[in-house]
């Protein structure tokens, strides 16, 4: 099914300005939360340039116009902005098995955060303009949500979902280009970081000893772990490569994104 249908074309709302955010995973149960980098007079780190892989990411939406999130009077508009995300549980997004998320119906309801999550954002990318409305956006966002399948930790997470619902709510190719930077990027990233773990088990290869690894996989042998991760990690490329092109047929907007690709 393509989402790419001409009544959808025609929307009279204004234009707003539409932000890729990250903040810590489990923040909004921190009670104790203080302003980060919003309205704290200092340069706040751009999403692109910092790429926080292990952080919760998100698609803001503010009103349009010329801002200064440094200036503590940004800090009100942080708090009344829309939010569009796939909210995941900490546990799930922790541990190394497989969950699925339904979490993201709360959100499709409600497009506002938690006070304690707008304080703990650490980062902003600014990608583009939107005419389309919040029950549009939630609505695309509902829709990749019960296609979504699988949560995997930083392998299919929050941060391609907030990167597709950016796209397909500004539509554009600059926008195009800027979230497939984006993905590009982050796939470095990860890539940087699967190099690590397995290159620190292949010196473990030869320790006929057992090593702790996190998660459920406690207790196997180093080699054992290694070729575990290797085969794993290519049977979730493969599920991810899917769930890519499954989108890009439902959502048209996705098509500009990974022409780029």
């Amino acid at each position: 099914m393509n989402t790419g249908r001409s009544e959808d074309l025609c929307d009279p709302s204004p234009a707003r300005r539409c932000l890729l955010v990250s903040c810590p995973l489990g923040s909004q149960n921190d009670k104790n939360a203080k302003w980060g980098v919003i309205g704290k007079e200092q340069a706040i780190p751009c999403l692109f340039s910092v790429m926080p892989i292990r952080q919760h990411w998100a698609l803001c939406i503010i009103p349009n116009g010329e801002h200064d999130y440094m200036s503590p009077n940004s800090q009100q508009m942080f708090l009344d902005a829309a939010y569009f995300d796939l909210g995941v549980e900490l546990s799930s997004q922790a541990c190394f098995s497989l969950s699925t998320s339904h979490s993201y119906d709360d959100v499709h309801h409600n497009a506002s955060w938690p006070a304690a999550s707008v304080k703990s954002i650490t980062a902003i990318y600014d990608v583009g303009l939107t005419h389309r409305g919040n029950d549009w956006i939630a609505q695309r966002g509902f829709e990749m949500c019960t296609a979504w399948g699988k949560y995997l930790r930083i392998l299919w997470n929050c941060q391609h979902f907030a990167v597709f619902l950016t796209q397909i709510t500004i539509d554009t190719d600059m926008s195009a280009k800027k979230m497939c930077r984006i993905l590009y990027r982050r796939n470095e990233a990860v890539d940087n970081v699967r190099r690590t773990r397995h290159a620190g088990l292949g010196v473990m290869m030869g320790v006929s000893g057992l090593i702790p690894v996190v998660g459920p996989l406690l207790g196997f042998g180093s080699w054992a772990t290694a070729g575990i991760y290797m085969i794993t990690d290519e049977s979730k490329d493969n599920i991810i490569r899917n769930k890519v092109k499954e989108f890009t047929r439902r959502h048209i907007e996705l098509e500009k994104m990974f022409s780029y690709l």
